[in-house]
């Protein structure tokens, strides 16, 4: 039975694997850089090796006419110099005539030369690095001079030219791809140490812990925008959850409150402590009224939080949804002896007319309520470019500069609004609403002047 080996590139880190990859890489290109290095350099000494071969040969060749100039022929000719030029080369050199018979030879090769002109003896085994010149009196030919040069025709210095190229060419690829390998490293760590924080993050945000952060936002480009986002996203999430158990407190409280009234009061009656007088059934009635109201609220608040995917949109005249929703809360404006007025531009909208009347009855019903008797609430609507603009303006007790941030949140009340009644959903019904037609709600206010709520939704 075989084991599987824990070592196997499935398992192996991301680290690991990035290390592997940019080395593979270095590898090759310096491989390459130091194959052609070391061709490069063979080729250009043996070019070297062969103009050095031809100019020696050129320069035999032209040593070997000046003596048959004066020995007027070959006979009798002295080839000295000639000769004594190819062996500086550390080479050999043949001359031979027209005929092809061989008239001298020197050097490193001995022995008889045949019509081929190889050595029959040691000579063949100096290679094949040759080269020729024809010797020209007169402008024309009577002989040629071979040159051989032994082995690859380098001479010494040329040898420990090329040989010390290529030797560095390898030493520094070697220490190339060292030094590659390296760098992998510290870039592998260099990126995977954000994602490992980022991962056991996860994994801790996973088991329940909220504030559990990646703190890799100095991590290089896109992973610190990852890192970040991740954070904000557990901060989101941490808020979320601090933002449900306040709600579940608050709705377990505005509950426990009637709930209680109705407990007690019932109990008293089943035990005979009171009567079910009128009265007393009237206050029951009044507070299971009061539990209706909430119940409603929250449906309705959890329903405008799922708009987005219910609205039905369709063309809506903003200043018609106006004048019908003033109509109906006009006799709600004169039992508070406070002025409703309008003043409406023709504005149309793409949205859900329902949700929009909504919006707008929750906002007038707002002013209404903490607008004394006497004072005024004003409507407005009217386009601005490729927005339209809702403006609820009142003549109340305004806000406080400190509160007016928190107005939009779900069950928060003001300091100054016990004696208002309501629950605190109204104007976060009217925030959810607002966005999910793409809008968005701001809230402006002087103490003891009055507030100005203004509504921005893309016109059609």
């Amino acid at each position: 039975m075989t084991e599987t080996s824990d070592h196997s590139p499935r398992s192996w880190s991301l680290a690991t694997r990035i290390a592997i990859a940019f080395t593979a890489v270095a590898l090759l290109a310096v491989g390459l850089v130091v194959a052609l290095v070391i061709v490069s350099a063979s080729r250009e000494t043996s070019s070297l090796a062969d103009s050095q071969r031809q100019q020696t040969a050129n320069a035999s060749a032209a040593a070997a006419a000046n003596a048959y100039r004066r020995a007027g022929g070959w006979a009798g000719a002295d080839l000295t110099t000639a000769q004594q030029l190819a062996q500086q080369s550390g080479g050999s050199v043949t001359i031979r005539d027209t005929q092809g018979q061989v008239i001298a030879s020197a050097g490193m090769m001995q022995g008889p030369m045949g019509a081929s002109g190889m050595g029959a003896g040691p000579g063949t085994a100096m290679g094949q690095n040759a080269a020729s010149a024809p010797v020209r009196v007169a402008g024309s030919a009577v002989g040629s001079v071979v040159v051989r040069s032994p082995g690859s025709g380098l001479s010494r210095s040329e040898q420990r030219l090329r040989d010390r190229l290529v030797t560095i060419a390898i030493v520094g690829g070697a220490l190339a791809v060292i030094l590659a390998l390296g760098a992998a490293l510290l870039v592998a760590r260099r990126l995977t140490a954000p994602l490992g924080r980022l991962t056991r993050a996860a994994h801790a945000l996973q088991g329940g812990e909220t504030g559990a952060r990646a703190a890799a936002a100095d991590a290089p480009g896109e992973l610190g925008d990852l890192s970040r986002a991740f954070d904000r996203m557990a901060q989101t999430l941490d808020d979320q959850a601090v933002q449900r158990n306040a709600l579940l407190a608050e709705i377990a409280h505005e509950l426990r409150t009637p709930l209680t009234i109705l407990r007690g009061n019932c109990e008293a009656m089943v035990d005979g402590l009171e009567p079910p007088t009128p009265a007393r059934l009237a206050s029951l009635h009044d507070e299971v009224l009061r539990l209706e109201r909430l119940v409603t609220d929250l449906e309705t608040l959890s329903a405008s939080e799922a708009a987005f995917v219910e609205l039905d949109r369709a063309p809506v005249d903003l200043a018609g949804v106006v004048r019908d929703t003033v109509s109906l809360l006009r006799g709600q404006a004169a039992d508070a002896d406070v002025l409703l007025t309008t003043d409406l531009t023709p504005t149309v909208v793409l949205g859900d007319r329902p949700r929009l009347a909504q919006i707008l009855e929750n906002l007038i019903t707002n002013a209404l309520k903490f607008t004394p008797a006497g004072g005024e609430v004003t409507v407005r609507v009217a386009p601005d470019e490729d927005q339209a603009i809702i403006e609820v303006q009142d003549t109340g007790r305004g806000i406080p500069a400190a509160e007016l941030a928190h107005v939009f949140e779900r069950f928060w009340r003001g300091s100054d609004t016990t004696d208002t009644g309501g629950r605190g959903i109204g104007l976060a019904v009217v925030d959810e609403l607002v966005r999910a037609h793409g809008g968005q709600i701001t809230a402006s206010s002087e103490p003891g002047q009055g507030s100005v709520f203004t509504v921005k939704i893309p016109a059609r």
